[in-house]
C-alpha cells in the first residue's frame, strides 16, 4: 500500500501570499487523488488546524506543519510542532532547540532555489563550503532531518541539485508542491509505505525514511521560462494580466 502526501502547501488563512482557502485546498487534494497533505503556512499554524478539521469530515489526512524563516538557512519546513513562530526571521539554532524539545523534524525548503536570496545555498556561499566536494556538513546544518528535493516551484536544475546534495550527505529527501494556489496541488508529492493517521505518525515515518518522492513535476522547466513568466507578471495589469494567468495555468495543467 502507498500513501501519497503533498508535504508543502499553503492557505490564505495563514499565508498572505496564498490565494486558496483551507477548504479549497482540501477539495483540490481530493480531486487530484492525494491521500493526504501537510499544510505548511508561513510561521502560523491556524490554517493547518482549520484544514485538519475539514479533512477529518471529508476523509483526507491533513497534517499540521509550518514553514519558518530562519536567519541563516532561509525557509525550514517543520513537522510535529503545533505552534506559531515569530514573523521575523529567527535563529536556526533556536528553531532547532525548539523542534528537538517538542519532538518534531525539520527539512530545508527549496534549498537551491536561486531566486530566493536566503537559503541553504546562500549559507554555503557565505561560509565558503563547497558542498559538491566537502565531506562533512557545517555544524550549523547538522540538526536538519533532511531537505526538500522536489519542489513544485523550482526548476528541474534546482531540484536536481537538492537531490544530489541529499544523496551525498545521506539526508532524507522529501517532495512537496509548494502550492499557494489550487492548480499546483499535488505536482510534487511524497509516497509513504503505509497509511498515516496523525502528526506523530508522519514525524515517525519521516525520521525512519519510510517513503519515496513522487510526481517530480516542476512549475518551470528552465530559468529562462521562469524569467519570462516573472517579467510578464510584473509588466501586465488588469484584464491583460488575468488573461495571461488563465492561459498560463491552462498550459501547465495540460502538461501536468
Amino acid at each position: 500500500m502507498s500513501f501519497l502526501v503533498d508535504l508543502h502547501t499553503h492557505t490564505r488563512e495563514a499565508s498572505a501570499c496564498a490565494s486558496q482557502s483551507a477548504d479549497e485546498l482540501v477539495s483540490r487534494a481530493l480531486s487530484v487523488g492525494l491521500n493526504g497533505l501537510a499544510v505548511t503556512d508561513h510561521n502560523r499554524i491556524d490554517g493547518a488546524l482549520k484544514a485538519q478539521r475539514l479533512g477529518r469530515r471529508r476523509g483526507l489526512a491533513v497534517f499540521a506543519g509550518v514553514e519558518v524563516q530562519t536567519e541563516e538557512l532561509g525557509d525550514i519546513l517543520v513537522y510535529g510542532v503545533r505552534r506559531d513562530f515569530p514573523d521575523a526571521p529567527m535563529s536556526f539554532r533556536r528553531l532547532a532547540r525548539t523542534v528537538e524539545r517538542e519532538g518534531g523534524v525539520m527539512f530545508a525548503a527549496h534549498p537551491f532555489r536561486q531566486q530566493v536570496h536566503s537559503g541553504l545555498w546562500t549559507y554555503f556561499e557565505d561560509v565558503g563550503f563547497d558542498w559538491r566536494r566537502g565531506m562533512v556538513l557545517p555544524e550549523l546544518v547538522r540538526p536538519l532531518t533532511g531537505v526538500e528535493i522536489y519542489n513544485g516551484g523550482c526548476t528541474p536544475e534546482e531540484n536536481e541539485a537538492a537531490a544530489i546534495f541529499a544523496g551525498r550527505f545521506r539526508l532524507r529527501g522529501i517532495a512537496g508542491s509548494d502550492a499557494h494556489g489550487q492548480w499546483r496541488v499535488g505536482w510534487c508529492a511524497t509516497e509513504f509505505e503505509y497509511e498515516l493517521r496523525s502528526d506523530e505518525e508522519l514525524v515517525e515515518a519521516l525520521r525512519l525514511g519510510r517513503f519515496r518522492v513522487s510526481r517530480m513535476q516542476s512549475e518551470f522547466d528552465s530559468d529562462q521560462e521562469r524569467a519570462v513568466h516573472l517579467k510578464a507578471m510584473h509588466r501586465l495589469r488588469g484584464q491583460e494580466l488575468a488573461d495571461y494567468v488563465e492561459n498560463w495555468m491552462r498550459r501547465k495543467q495540460r502538461r501536468s
